[in-house]
This record gives C-alpha cells, sequence and structure tokens, in this order.
C-alpha cells in the first residue's frame, strides 16, 4: 500500500479520476464493557480490556494500517461497520495527529495532542444503539474506514519540529521516524546530513529544495495543508535559516507547532519557540517568590530569546510571575520533560496562567520566553541595516570564524544574496583592519 500512487494533499472535489482520495482502516473487537455514551469523543483503542468508565471507547485492540493513516488529509467520512450494521460520521483529520497517537475523535474543532479527528459531528452517544449493542459482544469485529472527502473549508497544515540527535539512527525514535515518514515535505539546513539520515532510515519523504523553503513557499504549502516537517541533525541547522524560516512560516500562516518529543523534547520546544536570535539559558529560577520574580523580570526585559526549567511545585508561581511582567508575551512550555506524558503548548502568559490547573505538570517543564514584539521603525538582527549584524559580523571574525561560513549564515539570516553577504563580511573586515 505504501508503494501506490500519492493523492494531492488537498482534495477539493476537482480530482482526476486517477487522483482518487485516499482511505485508511482500523479493525477493533467488540467489548462487553462498551457503552458508547460519551458526549465529546470517541475513541477506538489498541488496549485489550477497558472498564465501565471507557464510555467513548467503540472498539478494542484495534489494528490500524499506519502508513495510509498518516496519509489522511483534511475532511473525512469515518464509516464504522459490525454484524451487518453500519453508521458513519464527517470529521477533520487532525493537524497534529501522529502515528502512535492513540485513536481519538473529538467533536471540539481546535487541533489538539494525541487527537486522530476533530471537528466530528457525532460522538459516541450519537452512534446507533443496535450497532453499540452489537459492540458489546466480543466476538464482533469492527471494521473503521476513514475516507478523504470533498470540503469547501481548506485545512491548514502543521509543522513538526524533528530533532535527529542520535548519533547512532538506531537510537531514532518511533515517534521521529512516524513525523518524517507522514510528512508532505521535509525542511533541513544541512540538506545532504538529511539526505544521507532518510537513506540510513529508509525513508522518503520529499527532501525541499532551498529555493521551496523561503517563508512564502513555506505559508502556501502550508495553507494547501500540506504537513512540513523541520529536520535538525544539530543544533547550528535548527536554528539556522531553513528552520527559523519554516518557524516564521508556521507563525504567519496561523499553522500548528509541533515539536516531536522523546528524548530531545527540550531542545524541540527551544527549536519551536525560538523565532530569533539569541538564545539566554536561565537554568532553574529561585524558588523564593521575591527572587524568582526578578529572574522573570529579567527573562521579560531582555531581547532574546529566553529558556528555563522549572520544578512542578514552582510551575504555577513561575507562570503567574510571567503574565503579572506581561500577559501577552507567547510562551513555550515543554511538560514533563523526558516523562511519557511529555506535551509541549504554546500561548500567551495570560493564558497559560489561567490554564495552568489543567496542565498540571508532574516533573521538570521547559518554559521558553519569546523576545517581546519589535516596534515599528526599531532595527532587528533581520533588518539589513542592522547595527547588531555589524557587530555580530565583528565578533565572528574577531573569533576567526572563516568568511565563507559567516557569509553564508548571515544569506540565510537576512534572506540576501551570498554575493551580497560576502561583501559585508569583507567590509566588516577591512573596519576590524583599520580600527586595529
Amino acid at each position: 500500500m505504501q508503494g501506490g500512487a500519492i493523492a494531492p494533499r488537498h482534495y477539493n472535489g476537482c480530482m482526476s479520476v486517477a487522483e482518487r482520495p485516499r482511505t485508511a482502516t482500523i479493525v477493533c473487537r467488540g467489548h462487553t464493557s462498551i457503552r458508547a455514551s460519551h458526549h465529546k469523543t470517541l475513541e477506538f483503542t489498541t488496549d485489550h480490556d477497558i472498564g465501565p468508565s471507557a464510555t467513548c471507547v467503540l472498539g478494542v485492540q484495534a489494528r490500524v494500517d499506519g502508513p495510509s493513516l498518516g496519509r489522511l488529509r483534511g475532511a473525512v467520512r469515518i464509516e464504522l461497520s459490525a454484524a451487518g450494521i453500519t453508521d458513519a460520521l464527517d470529521a477533520v483529520m487532525c493537524q497534529r495527529f501522529c502515528r502512535g497517537d492513540p485513536l481519538i475523535v473529538r467533536r471540539a474543532s481546535q487541533p489538539m495532542a494525541r487527537t486522530l479527528a476533530i471537528g466530528a459531528k457525532k460522538t459516541a452517544k450519537d452512534i446507533r444503539r443496535d450497532l453499540v449493542a452489537a459492540l458489546a459482544d466480543p466476538q464482533s469485529e469492527l471494521i473503521v474506514t476513514l475516507r478523504e472527502r470533498p470540503s469547501a473549508m481548506p485545512t491548514v497544515g502543521c509543522v513538526f519540529v524533528v530533532p535527529l540527535l542520535a548519533a547512532d539512527s538506531r537510537d531514532v525514535s518511533p515517534r521521529v521516524l512516524a513525523a518524517v515518514a507522514d510528512a508532505d515535505g521535509v525542511i533541513a539546513e544541512d540538506r545532504g546530513a538529511a539526505r544521507r539520515w532518510l537513506k540510513s532510515l529508509n525513508l522518503k519523504p520529499p527532501l525541499l529544495a532551498m529555493g521551496d523553503t523561503d517563508v512564502e513557499s513555506v505559508v502556501g504549502r502550508l495553507r494547501r495543508g500540506d504537513r512540513l516537517a523541520v529536520l535538525a541533525t544539530g543544533l547550528t541547522d535548527a536554528v539556522g535559516g531553513a528552520g527559523r524560516r519554516a518557524i516564521a512560516g508556521a507563525r504567519q500562516a496561523d499553522a500548528a507547532i509541533v515539536p516531536v518529543t522523546g528524548p530531545a523534547a527540550g531542545f524541540a520546544a527551544l527549536m519551536a519557540g525560538a523565532p530569533a536570535d539569541p538564545y539566554y539559558w536561565l537554568g532553574t529560577p529561585p524558588t523564593s517568590g521575591r527572587l524568582r520574580r526578578g529572574v522573570m523580570r529579567q527573562a521579560v526585559d531582555t531581547r532574546a530569546v529566553t529558556a528555563m526549567v522549572v520544578d512542578p511545585s514552582d510551575f504555577a508561581g513561575a507562570l503567574a510571575d510571567l503574565a503579572g511582567i506581561d500577559g501577552e508575551r507567547q510562551l513555550t512550555v515543554c511538560l514533563d520533560v523526558g516523562k511519557d506524558t511529555e506535551t509541549v503548548v504554546h500561548g500567551a502568559a495570560s493564558d497559560l496562567c489561567r490554564d495552568h490547573a489543567m496542565l498540571r505538570p508532574r516533573a521538570g517543564s521547559l518554559i521558553v520566553v519569546s523576545p517581546p514584539p519589535t516596534a515599528e521603525g526599531e532595527s532587528t538582527p533581520e533588518d539589513g541595516s542592522s547595527a547588531s549584524v555589524e557587530r555580530m559580523v565583528a565578533s565572528l571574525l574577531h573569533q576567526q570564524t572563516p568568511t565563507r561560513v559567516i557569509a553564508r549564515a548571515l544569506a540565510d539570516a537576512l534572506g540576501i544574496s551570498r554575493q551580497e553577504a560576502y561583501a559585508r563580511v569583507l567590509a566588516g573586515k577591512r573596519n576590524a583592519e583599520d580600527d586595529a
């Protein structure tokens, strides 16, 4: 099935005969505890046993056609069939879904982690009662078919931030493999290293050319519903031009940014929440309220990306301090780093502070504080006339960084030609020699 033709990303009802919508199948067994009374969700679980409280479950021992499921995009029809009884519902594939996530279908329309589909027109309580009765028989088999369907409302895609920091390809997690395998395009600063990684992992997603990774191209792909994977084989290519442009495009397209958690969870969260240089590491803030507020003030006042690790007991206080200083400041929070409950959330400090009771971290969490918005007329490192760029070039030259390396970094960061970047580095070199 993986070797078949891939249908276009966004099915809008204008396909040729050869461009049929994609389908995927889930096969489940019935269970004596199936009641299907939940009014917000329905679920197909891989568990072999459930209790009476599992009111959203329609089937157990779910067997999934993973590759086909990972390729579904946009609006889908979900067809249910068991014991000769059928039912169906419409929903939208969740942009954040990654193979291995729970197979939960939600009525809510907001993309969520650990979710198969959203915007469902039916939930467990709306399923035909004779079908539910049939599923209470452990010998019954439920066939679930998900089929892409026409939709006048295109679904915005998402960007998966995928750190490949393992020294050996055998150490790469299944979730990383799934996120890359199911991507409609892979973006990497070091395309040579990325190509070698993909080959060693036997993955064949399209590796986008550098000309296709500018912000405008990324926005266009995301608005067509594409899922993109930003592949980082090291820190420098994660925060380099291609990765940064992908994150900027996702923010402009209002697309979800999904750091792939796992062994490099904190690093992935930093990549997703860091729209600009420089980066500051604050470590673990003090537990004292007054001292902690001083550190939070430092994090908010600095015009840089700031990261810190907060213990569960100080999590609510840290969010409250940040919200009190600047409630609109954008935060990226990686909860429970290194645990199986890892979750990454984005939002304004005031919103996350209000919702902190629902977040409930159980282990240390990484908080990434974005820099404040640039005021109109204020120069930034992305501004070609910025004095900060000149200082950076001078500093790199002083550290004997090769001219070609500086020029390449300038071209990627500022979106200028290599020739112009090289000229600016040479100008900086001459100025340094004149000052000597």
